[in-house]
């Protein structure tokens, strides 16, 4: 498996904007952004208008089975 961390900020309609994935296995970081890129929320109100919500970290862990059902230890980035 592989925990990845996605910072991002959300517009005022709710979207994921200025999105950066960082993950234990470049593997994964296409899947989160993937993921992460069709969320939506709720925006930040201010005095009554929507407005950017910043600094936004939302995790996200894969975990991995072998056809077994056994736990596949956390991969490591090559060279480490």
């Amino acid at each position: 498996g592989a925990h990845c961390d996605n910072y991002f900020d959300v517009s005022p309609e709710g979207y994921v904007i200025n999105l950066e994935v960082k993950c234990g296995h470049p593997g994964f970081v296409i899947s989160s952004r993937n993921a992460v890129s069709t969320l939506r929320f709720e925006p930040k109100i201010v005095d009554g208008v929507a407005v950017v919500r910043e600094g936004v970290v939302y995790p996200l862990v894969y975990f991995l089975q072998d056809e077994d059902g056994n736990d596949i230890p956390p991969l490591m980035p090559a060279g480490d």
